[in-house]
């Protein structure tokens, strides 16, 4: 069944599901609903406009170029044979995937002609920016946590035994190691830092009123019987402008461009004749 129909191009029902499935894998996203269904199809009518257009052009594309593209894909493979795996579980052979890759190049060259790359985010925006938008840098208290876990099955008695016997940071992180349930034990149970807010109520109420090297009495939620100590706290508070400054600059120059581009594909698709078959949605929900 043809999903939607862009000008005189049909768009599959293969490349339909192989949209969504990039979508759930980018995002981690599990559910499949049809927000998500939405955003695939309008995904796939925006590349192949820009694609049609960039066709348009005849931008020559380098057959140099090409092969870098192509170097670099297969250098990011540890063997060889498994660069030939992901071609052959994708269905394609390195004939189609060059094409591919070729179609890509030209549809960044296009867009690098149609998008004004003049936009700086200077000295004066980005302090105006981060002055005005205070509350985007600010970050609450923050622990890092080492954490023992044992399974609920064996009780708060063996919990309690297993902190009886720890009695500095080094025993804790050792006991972690030998006995913890929890896949941090590879890490002599770091879990790492933690924002307040972000776990669990049990974990939240107890982690965040430990001090610094305190180790906990054991608690239970639902996954057992938790043991955890603070090892590190950072207090609520502001990141200074000079730490974001740049990851700032590149990210209000990159939406810049993203606004441009969803401009030029307004002014694409009311010159396109596009059509989205409503009985295949409603097929499939």
């Amino acid at each position: 069944m043809i999903v939607a129909r862009i000008n005189d191009y049909e768009i599959t029902e293969q490349e339909f599901w192989a949209e969504v499935q990039k979508l759930q894998e980018t995002e981690c996203i599990d559910e499949v609903d049809l927000n998500l269904k939405k955003r695939a199809v309008e995904n796939l009518i925006n590349g192949m406009l820009i694609k049609m257009e960039a066709d348009k052009q005849n931008i020559e594309v380098l057959e140099d170029e090409v092969q870098q593209d192509l170097i670099e894909l297969m250098m990011k493979f540890d063997k060889p044979n498994e660069f030939n795996e992901m071609l052959e579980q994708s269905s394609i052979d390195e004939e189609q995937l060059k094409q591919s890759i070729r179609s890509s190049i030209r549809i960044k060259k296009y867009l690098d002609m149609v998008i004004d790359n003049d936009f700086t985010a200077d000295d004066k925006h980005l302090n105006d920016f981060y002055n005005d938008n205070i509350d985007l840098f600010a970050y609450p208290d923050t622990v890092r946590l080492s954490h023992i876990l044992v399974k609920a099955e064996k009780g708060l008695a063996e919990a309690q035994r297993i902190r009886n016997n720890i009695k500095s940071a080094e025993e804790f992180h050792k006991i972690a190691s030998s006995c913890s349930e929890c896949p941090s034990c590879v890490q002599a149970g770091d879990l790492g830092y933690v924002e307040k807010g972000k776990l669990v109520k049990e974990f939240d109420e107890i982690c965040f009123s430990l001090e610094l090297n305190q180790i906990s009495n054991p608690f239970e939620t639902e996954h057992g019987f938790h043991i955890v100590m603070v090892t590190q706290k950072i207090p609520a508070g502001t990141l200074p402008f000079e730490d974001v400054k740049e990851p700032l600059k590149k990210r209000l120059e990159q939406v810049d461009k993203d606004l441009q581009i969803e401009s030029h594909l307004d002014t694409l698709r009311e010159n396109a004749s596009i059509e989205i078959n409503d009985d295949f949605f409603d097929e499939i929900n």
